[in-house]
């Protein structure tokens, strides 16, 4: 993705944010190399596994979208 965009969106900041909600190495370290795609499948892909995560957070009553 065109690093222009990337600071315009301020992508950096919005990983800063989500970067104190990350419990393990592994989760800083996914989010370190997180980047956008522009790949449709790919989008697609991701947006069924967090659907399947929330999904399962919702049964187990510990849903961490809720305030």
């Amino acid at each position: 993705m065109n690093t222009k965009i990337l600071k315009t969106l301020e992508y950096d900041a919005v990983k800063a944010q989500v970067k104190p909600f990350l419990a393990t190495v592994a989760g800083e370290k996914e989010l370190l190399n997180l980047s956008p795609t522009d790949d449709a499948q790919l989008m697609q892909q991701w947006l069924a596994e967090t659907a399947d995560a929330a999904r399962v957070l919702r049964w187990q009553g510990e849903s961490a979208f809720q305030s």
